[in-house]
């Protein structure tokens, strides 16, 4: 139910805006923390043999470029499939989802007291009043994904349909 991880143009997505996160870290990073002239100074009084004091670091220490992109790059990748992870329900959970709303919907109606035949069919009229509501399925996902989330919007579509459908329940049979 989470976002399609085998779509390969998401995983394309994935690794390619954890690329970019990792090439602005390392972009920044040079920016930010240059190469200040005491570092290469504590660097050639190292190499000739002259001691500092090993617990302190160089006054013109900063962090490696590389790490910085390392981080940026985990970060944005962490970011991004949360992005995706949060993208809702996908085409394939579909039927799965229509009929679990039927289902639902019937065991909450007879539950309450209503007879079953008569609660399955108020309970498909709602989905079908839904999916008018929906035109298509990517709204309807939009939809369900809403109705999961205690969308205001969605309750409002769920409950005018239901109020829609119980009234031509209620009416005479010809």
């Amino acid at each position: 139910m989470a976002g399609d991880l085998g779509d390969p143009y998401v995983v394309g997505e994935l690794i390619g805006f954890a690329f970019g996160a990792g090439a602005v870290g390392y972009l920044v990073a040079r920016v930010v923390f240059p190469r200040g002239r005491t570092a290469q100074v504590a660097r050639l009084m190292q190499s000739a043999g002259v001691e500092e004091d090993a617990g302190t670091r160089p006054q013109g220490w900063r962090p490696p470029p590389s790490l910085v992109g390392l981080v940026a790059a985990l970060l944005g990748g962490l970011w991004h499939f949360a992005q995706v992870a949060s993208k809702g329900f996908a085409q394939r959970d579909l039927p799965e989802l229509r009929k679990g709303f039927v289902h639902g919907c019937v065991e909450s109606c007879v539950k309450g007291g209503g007879p079953a035949p008569l609660c399955e069919q108020v309970c498909n009229c709602t989905l079908e009043e839904v999916a008018v509501q929906n035109p298509d399925d990517q709204h309807l996902l939009q939809w369900f994904s809403g109705a999961a989330r205690k969308d205001a919007e969605a309750l409002r579509v769920l409950s005018n349909a239901q109020a829609r459908c119980v009234a031509r329940a209620k009416q005479p049979q010809p």
